[in-house]
């Protein structure tokens, strides 16, 4: 139904290894990569986009690293889906993806998973990440 990009999974794996870790008051990112099985050049990149989206704070340095914002228990997975890959479309086909269907308003299928998508991405409004 909703696809999300591999950016957003990572970024969502990441973000979940922070929130589990709230104690610490910054991790390497080198640290995440390597308990995570992220490419360690990506995940710089996507806490670049996380930290200008609000979603993550850095320090440089040897005690530095990443936290979550200081607003992260109000963070939800739609926060994040949003931060990394922007508006979602609850209305293009969801079994292939096609945005200008001819025959997308009259598809019984589409129009059950337009419903479902709407549910979703409800529920993933209401997630918090700091309470899975």
């Amino acid at each position: 139904m909703l696809n999300s990009s591999k950016t957003c999974h990572y970024a969502l794996r990441a973000l979940l290894y922070l929130s589990r870790n709230k104690d610490r008051p910054y991790i390497k990112i080198e640290e995440i990569a390597r308990r995570e099985t992220i490419p360690l050049n990506f995940l710089s990149k996507i806490f670049q986009m996380l930290k200008r989206n609000g979603l993550a704070d850095s320090q440089l340095g040897p005690r530095g690293g990443v936290r979550l914002s200081s607003n992260s228990g109000r963070l939800t997975v739609a926060d994040v889906i949003l931060a990394v890959d922007g508006k979602i479309d609850l209305d293009s086909c969801a079994l292939f993806g096609y945005e200008k269907c001819p025959e997308l308003k009259s598809c019984a299928i589409q129009n059950e998973c337009r419903v479902q998508n709407r549910k979703v991405w409800k529920k993933l409004k209401r997630m918090r990440l700091n309470k899975l």
